[in-house]
């Protein structure tokens, strides 16, 4: 926090031959302001059904294989963590054995390489900071107990978790528009990003830092958009502008435009609306 220092000057006044020192005040104030910091969390959708398992089987997926959407909800930069628990009879465990169950979680976007659950908090995606209103998907997987003694339903918990870091990036998107369709080919959007002080990024690579998706609808009856490319360009100042392409056979409707962006440790994902006529 800047401090703001007021000095008093001392004025002299010649009065009649007299001099008077004159005092602007005796006092000084400093004003300070602070904000609370709100960390929460939301989880998307908030039940996941497997269905009839049959024991002594790898590999289960919930019905659907539905991703589970962690969002930072509140206006701190968060670090997220995850950990599983036993079920109404059987033990968490790193293998499956009698009355053990192994429950595992991965990401949808990637090679799922499923990473088993632990009743300690693990980490939750590969960022150590992600911003507000961005979030982690993950999907689950488990291995049935390999006999058990028990019949009946199953019910267990998986907990997401965030903790306030310090340090992050920031995001701001907009998307140029409205566009016409069958005439316009090319979504243009800018990212203005800076990290926690509100200077700029810069040279964040154009490869690597940036993903992105665009969907159609309005939330939370939207749909992704296949088959569109992106490339980006650096103007400088944390300023970069992506060119999507091609959306010239989109029809007309209300879309919405995400880019992921990460250098490295931190993970913002801001989006913008776009109308095309």
């Amino acid at each position: 926090m800047k401090r703001i220092i007021t000095i008093l000057a001392l004025v002299v006044l010649v009065v009649g031959g007299l001099t008077i020192p004159a005092f602007s005040a005796d006092t000084g104030v400093v004003q300070v302001t602070a904000e609370v910091a709100q960390v929460s969390v939301t989880v998307t959708p908030d039940n996941v059904n497997y269905g009839l398992v049959p024991l002594n089987t790898t590999g289960l997926k919930p019905i659907g294989n539905p991703a589970v959407n962690v969002q930072n909800t509140g206006n701190t930069f968060v670090d997220m963590f995850i950990r599983g628990d036993d079920t109404t009879n059987w033990a968490l465990s790193p293998s499956p054995d009698t009355d053990k169950y192994v429950h595992y979680f991965g990401y949808p976007f990637f090679a799922p390489a499923y990473v088993p659950l632990s009743k300690g908090n693990q980490d939750l995606g590969p960022y150590s900071s992600y911003s507000p209103f961005s979030g982690e998907l993950f999907t689950l997987q488990m291995d049935t107990p390999t006999t058990s003694t028990f019949t009946g339903t199953q019910t267990t918990t998986v907990t997401a978790m965030v903790t306030m870091v310090t340090e992050g990036i920031r995001g701001i998107l907009e998307a140029d528009g409205p566009y016409t369709g069958g005439v316009d080919t090319t979504l243009t959007v800018t990212a203005n990003v800076t990290n926690q002080n509100g200077a700029p990024v810069l040279g964040l690579s154009l490869v690597n830092n940036f993903f992105f998706g665009v969907f159609s609808g309005v939330f939370p009856n939207q749909t992704i958009v296949p088959g569109l490319s992106a490339t980006w360009v650096e103007n400088g100042g944390g300023i970069y502008t992506g060119s999507i392409t091609d959306i010239s056979t989109l029809p007309a409707g209300t879309y919405f435009v995400v880019v992921l962006i990460n250098d490295g440790a931190h993970y913002t994902s801001p989006g913008d609306n776009f109308v095309i006529n």
